[in-house]
């Protein structure tokens, strides 16, 4: 299996950092395999300028720090903005998508990431809806674990 490049939003990230509190079983479940891909090299976070600066936004404290710990020790590549990046950004947000949910895919996107992992229902219907503009796969921790595992045992995607 090769290494996976992820691209976690905050609705994800968050939970993450702080070990799966907070979130239904069936999510931390899935943080706690990508947790453990992770640290066995098997995976690796990409990271951005919108996260970066999403990130200096968030007031609790100590959530924030655990997130800056986990991407400084995990993140593989960080993206600066860029031209192409604000341009695909700019589709995204006439699509329907958010400021900073189109900054997020654009950015996955531009890093070549293997998903762009959320816990926002509503960013993952507009991805559904708009997964060629998208051009990363978005979906829930969970959706990509299975996935990966079952694409893995030759029963999935790729396969």
């Amino acid at each position: 299996m090769k290494k996976l490049y992820l691209y976690l939003d905050l609705a994800a990230l968050k939970p993450l950092a702080l070990g799966g509190r907070g979130i239904e079983h069936e999510q931390s479940e899935a943080l706690a395999v990508i947790l453990l891909m992770l640290h066995e090299g098997k995976a690796a976070l990409l990271s951005s300028f919108a996260l970066r600066a999403e990130l200096r936004k968030y007031k609790n404290r100590g959530a924030r720090a655990a997130q800056i710990k986990l991407l400084r020790g995990a993140a593989y590549s960080l993206l600066k903005a860029t031209a192409d990046v604000a341009q695909h950004a700019a589709k995204l947000r006439a699509a329907g998508f958010g400021h900073l949910d189109a900054l997020h895919i654009a950015c996955a996107a531009a890093l070549d990431a293997d998903a762009l992992l959320t816990l926002d229902g509503g960013l993952l219907e507009l991805a559904r809806q708009n997964a060629t503009l998208c051009a990363v796969e978005c979906a829930t921790p969970s959706d990509f674990v299975l996935e990966k595992k079952y694409a893995s045992k030759g029963k999935g995607k790729g396969a």
